[in-house]
């Protein structure tokens, strides 16, 4: 019932020039960012409040949440860009009301393990990703109340979701869904609404421009080819259908996201 999927993961070395542009300029990016401190000093503002991050240190960023970075002198990082995802309806961290979360490094060799991985070794992969699962668990367990009873309410619609991920794109109605689920599209729509807090026809639109989002940020496509796959007629409704939801285009939407 849940999917670990690391995006993007590397090591920094960052100077004073270091969040000169926001990270989250031209709509909220729809991933959690996860920073192992190894030297120097960095600075994150966040609802008026400074946070410091400092060395040995583990901090997470929940996505959807607007922050500013900056260093005054060096910072050297490692970082990991990931979603955790419950049924593909929520984010853990959509659900959970938190904004930051700070652990120190509880393993001495974990920078040597970092230092080291191999995109391409299966075992490299997997330590990593259950070393991020037990971290996102241990802030589960000192933050979450309440979210089992979520979990089991978001259950029933894991065939559905499975079927959306499966057929994503702009030609994918409401009407569609509902028929695969043997349900009214009025009815389904209503009880989708009251057990998940989405409208189905949003839900859509948002895996929709998850999906784009993540396309012009992780991989060279061209716009016109990102377009294409996800079924929309040609590019120019591509971007506006993009805008409408970031309030960017896409080519300012990559511009200002590229790491």
């Amino acid at each position: 019932n849940s999917k670990l999927t690391i995006f993007y993961h590397g090591y920094v070395e960052l100077d004073k020039n270091w969040g000169k542009n926001d990270i989250n300029n031209g709509g909220h990016v729809n991933f959690n960012r996860l920073y192992f401190i190894e030297e120097g000093e960095g600075f994150e503002v966040f609802d008026n409040k400074l946070l410091k991050l400092t060395k040995n240190n583990i901090y997470l960023f929940p996505l959807n949440n607007k922050y500013k970075y900056y260093c005054d002198n060096y910072l050297k990082k490692y970082f990991f860009h990931f979603n955790f995802r419950i049924y593909e309806l929520f984010d853990i961290f959509e659900i959970l009301p938190i904004k930051t979360i700070t652990v120190p490094i509880n393993s001495k060799n974990i920078f040597f393990i970092l230092k080291n991985i191999n995109n391409n070794n299966l075992a490299d992969m997997l330590i990593i990703k259950n070393y991020i699962s037990s971290q996102i668990f241990e802030f589960i367990n000192t933050e979450a109340e309440g979210i089992n009873e979520k979990i089991h309410l978001l259950e029933k619609y894991k065939y559905i979701v499975t079927y959306i991920m499966s057929n994503l794109g702009n030609d994918l109605s409401v009407e569609k869904v509902s028929a695969y689920s043997s349900l009214t599209p009025s009815y389904f729509s209503n009880s989708f609404k009251k057990d998940t807090g989405k409208n189905i026809k949003e839900f859509i639109d948002e895996k929709l421009i998850e999906k784009a989002k993540s396309e012009l940020i992780f991989s060279k496509k061209k716009i016109k080819e990102i377009s294409k796959e996800l079924k929309f007629s040609n590019e120019f409704y591509f971007s506006k259908f993009f805008k409408k939801h970031t309030y960017s285009s896409p080519s300012d939407f990559r511009g200002k996201n590229i790491y």
